[in-house]
C-alpha cells in the first residue's frame, strides 16, 4: 500500500448454484490465499454465495436465509486478516429481493451495495428474482451485522487517503450512464465489479475493450470480477473470464476457461494524478456515504510489469513513428508557410540533427517544394570526427538538400584570442564558444536567404539543460524539443527502411549506432572522446525519470523503486542511483535554459518547454528533491 499501490485481485473461484455450504467454504479458503499473498482487496463474482444460475430458487427462503448465514460465516472466518472482500449475495430487505454486493473487513460488513440495472435480455430474467436499487441509502441488519445499505457508497482507507473504492455490478458498467461515472466523481479511486458474464463468441473482446475504455474515461483502477467454472450450463456457459485495469491500461487478465486468479497491483497516485491534471474532470456533489476502514500500510511486492521504455509504445511502433513526423512536420510547415522561408539547419551526423533533417524533407514534401530548399550546414571544428561529418554529408547530399560545409576551426580559435581564452584549456568556454558559433552561422545565413533556423535539441536534452545558452538551446522553430531521445534512433531506422537505400540507408543507420555526443572536446585518433552516456548516465533512465516526473508527479523514492523493477536486468544500482543523481541535479536548475526557448510543436503527453508543458520559475528551490534523491543514493 506504500507509495500508492494496492494489491487487488478478481478472485477464481468454483460456485455451485444452491450449495451455500460449499460455496461458503471455497470462498472462505480462496479469501484466506489472497490475503496472504498480500492481497488487499479481493472481488468475488456475482451471486458467488449462493451461485448465479439458481433462478427461481431464489424465491426460496432456505435459500436466502443459508446465504445471509454464509456471510456471517464469512465474517467470522476472515475477520483477522487486512484483506477487504466483495462478495456476491442475494440480500433482502424490506420485502425486496435484491442482487447485491456484501463488503467485508475485519469481522464487520462495511456496507452492501444492490444492483442498479438488472438485464432482461439475457439467458437470466434478472427481473423475474430480484428488484433494481433504490434510489437512497438507508440503512439494514444482514448477518446480524447492521450496515448501510445503497449504491451510493464510497469506501476509504484511513491510512491512505488515495485508496478508495465504490462497487457497481455487472450490467451496471454498460448502461449509458454506469453508476461508477458518478462514483468516480464523488471521490472513488477503484471500481469494483461483480459479475457473472454469460460467455459467447466475440463477447471477451467486447468485454476486455469496453473495461479498458470505461476505466480511461473516468480515470479510475478496475476491478472486474466474473463467475466461471460451476454454474450451471443448461442454456449457456460462464468462461471465468476477469481482469483488472488501470485509466485504459489493462493491468492483468484472466482469459475466457481459465479460471485462474486475477492480481496485481492498482497505483492509486496515478489515478489521483489522472484526475488532477485534467480540469475537465469535475467533481460531483452527490449525496454520498464514506465508509472508513483501517488497513496498515505496507511495502507491496510489485508484479505487475513496468515498461523500462515508457515512451515507446509495445504496439504499432511504426504508426507511432510516422505520426509524430506528420505532427513534426506538420507544424514546421506552418511556420515556413507563415514567413515564406527556407528552412535552414546545423547537421552533425547526430541523432537530433538527422531528426530535423526528415522533418525538413517531409515538409517539403507537404509543401510541395523540392529539398533543395534545405540549407544544411555542417560545421566541423576541434572534435568533429570524419564519421559523423561523412554521414551528415551522404544523406543531406544524397536527398537532394543545399548541403554547405563551413569549417570553423578558425574562427573559433580568432575568437579565443579575442577574449583572451587558451584554446588549451578544454572548459565550458572552450566548448560553448564552438556551439554559439554554429548557431551564428545557421542563424546569419537564414538572414541572407529569407530562411529561419530550425532547433535541433531534443525533449531529454532541455530536461537536462544538455545544450549552450544562446547555443544549440535557440534556433527560430523547434522541431525536436518534444520528442525524448530514447526514441529517436526508433523513427530514423523506420524512415530509412521505408523511405531510403543504399548508401543513404547505411548512413541513417550509422548514425543510429554512432556514440550520442556533442562533439566539442578533440578528438583521439579520430575517434569520439565526448561521450554524452558516459557524463550524464543513460538517456533511458533519464527518460524513465522525466516521464513519470512531468506526467504523474511522482516523488523521486516511488520513481526510483519503479526504475529498480523496470531496469532489473538491464542496469545496476549504482549506474541508477548515479544517474537519479545527475537528473534531479541539473532538471530544476536549468529551467532558465527551457524558459526563453523557441516554439515547438507539441508531440506526446510529455513536455518540458513551457509554451505547451512544463511551466516553473528559474529559482526554484531543489532542496525537497535534493533531500530524497540523497537518502536514495545514500540507501
Amino acid at each position: 500500500m506504500k507509495h500508492g499501490f494496492v494489491k487487488c485481485a478478481a478472485a477464481a473461484i468454483r460456485t455451485m448454484p444452491c450449495d451455500t455450504e460449499g460455496n461458503t467454504q471455497r470462498i472462505i479458503e480462496k479469501y484466506k490465499q489472497l490475503a496472504a499473498n498480500g492481497v488487499k482487496l479481493a472481488a468475488f463474482p456475482e451471486l458467488c454465495v449462493t451461485g448465479y444460475t439458481c433462478g427461481d430458487f431464489f424465491k426460496q427462503k432456505t435459500l436466502l436465509q443459508n446465504a445471509e448465514k454464509a456471510c456471517g460465516e464469512i465474517c467470522d472466518a476472515t475477520a483477522d486478516y487486512e484483506c477487504v472482500a466483495v462478495v456476491g449475495c442475494p440480500v433482502s430487505v424490506r420485502c425486496k429481493l435484491y442482487n447485491c454486493a456484501v463488503i467485508i473487513y475485519k469481522g464487520k460488513i462495511l456496507g452492501i451495495v444492490p444492483k442498479s440495472y438488472l438485464p432482461e435480455y439475457n439467458e437470466f430474467d434478472e427481473v423475474r428474482q430480484f428488484a433494481a436499487a433504490p434510489g437512497t441509502t438507508s440503512e439494514t441488519v444482514f448477518a446480524s451485522r447492521a450496515t448501510p445499505f445503497g449504491t451510493k457508497l464510497i469506501f476509504s482507507c484511513d491510512e491512505m487517503n488515495d485508496f478508495t473504492f465504490a462497487v457497481e455490478i455487472c450490467e451496471d458498467m454498460v448502461v449509458p450512464t454506469p453508476p461508477s461515472t458518478e462514483h468516480a466523481q464523488n471521490g472513488a479511486n477503484i471500481i469494483v465489479n461483480i459479475a457473472a458474464s454469460s460467455e459467447a463468441v466475440a463477447k471477451s473482446a467486447f468485454r476486455r475493450n469496453i473495461v479498458r475504455a470505461h476505466s480511461s474515461r473516468i480515470s479510475v483502477g478496475y476491478i472486474y470480477a466474473c463467475t466461471g467454472d460451476g454454474e450451471s450450463t443448461s442454456v449457456c456457459n460462464f468462461a471465468g473470464h476477469s481482469m483488472i485495469s488501470e485509466a485504459g491500461l489493462l493491468l492483468a487478465e484472466s482469459k475466457p476457461f481459465e479460471f485462474v486468479d486475477c492480481i496485481t497491483e492498482i497505483d492509486c497516485e496515478r489515478i489521483v494524478s489522472g484526475k488532477r491534471t485534467y480540469n475537465t474532470y469535475n467533481n460531483a456533489v452527490g449525496q454520498y456515504a464514506f465508509r472508513a476502514f483501517s488497513m496498515q500500510p505496507v511495502e507491496t511486492r510489485l508484479t505487475r510489469y513496468i515498461p523500462p521504455y515508457p515512451f515507446i509504445p509495445g504496439k504499432n511502433r511504426d504508426e507511432t513513428w510516422q505520426e509524430i513526423l506528420d505532427l513534426q512536420s506538420h507544424g514546421l510547415k506552418k511556420r515556413l508557410e507563415v514567413s515564406a522561408a527556407r528552412p535552414v539547419l546545423n547537421v552533425s551526423g547526430g541523432l537530433d540533427s538527422t531528426l530535423a533533417f526528415i522533418v525538413c524533407v517531409e515538409t517539403m514534401k507537404l509543401m510541395g517544394r523540392p529539398v533543395s530548399d534545405i540549407i544544411c550546414i555542417s560545421s566541423p571544428c576541434f572534435g568533429t570526427t570524419s564519421r559523423t561529418k561523412s554521414n551528415a554529408e551522404t544523406i543531406c547530399k544524397g536527398m537532394g538538400a543545399d548541403y554547405r560545409q563551413i569549417n570553423i576551426e578558425a574562427s573559433v580559435t580568432r575568437h579565443f584570442q579575442d577574449i583572451g581564452h587558451s584554446a588549451n584549456t578544454h572548459d565550458a568556454a572552450f566548448e560553448n564558444a564552438q556551439a554559439r558559433e554554429r548557431t551564428q552561422i545557421a542563424m546569419d545565413i537564414a538572414n541572407m536567404y529569407g530562411g529561419i533556423m530550425v532547433g535541433t535539441g531534443d525533449m531529454s536534452e532541455l530536461a537536462l539543460g544538455w545544450a549552450t545558452f544562446n547555443g544549440d538551446q535557440m534556433s527560430m522553430y523547434s522541431v525536436n524539443a518534444g520528442v525524448p531521445k530514447s526514441i529517436i534512433q526508433y523513427i530514423i531506422r523506420y524512415y530509412a527502411d521505408k523511405h531510403t537505400e543504399g548508401d543513404i540507408r547505411a548512413a541513417f543507420c550509422d548514425i543510429c549506432e554512432t556514440p550520442v555526443s556533442p562533439e566539442l572536446l578533440p578528438a583521439e585518433n579520430g575517434e569520439i572522446t565526448q561521450k554524452t552516456e558516459d557524463i550524464n548516465g543513460p538517456y533511458a533512465i533519464h527518460d524513465f525519470i522525466l516521464y513519470y516526473l512531468i506526467k504523474y508527479g511522482f516523488t523521486p523514492e516511488k520513481i526510483y523503486l519503479l526504475a529498480v523493477k523496470a531496469f532489473d536486468g538491464i542496469y545496476n544500482d549504482s549506474v541508477l542511483k548515479s544517474t537519479f543523481g545527475i537528473f534531479y541535479s541539473r532538471f530544476i536548475s536549468q529551467q532558465y535554459k527551457r524558459s526563453c526557448g523557441a516554439d515547438s510543436p507539441k508531440i506526446g503527453s510529455v513536455s518540458v518547454t513551457p509554451q505547451n508543458g512544463w511551466k516553473a520559475p528559474a529559482d526554484a528551490s531543489v532542496r525537497l528533491w535534493e533531500k530524497q534523491v540523497k537518502e536514495i543514493i545514500q540507501g
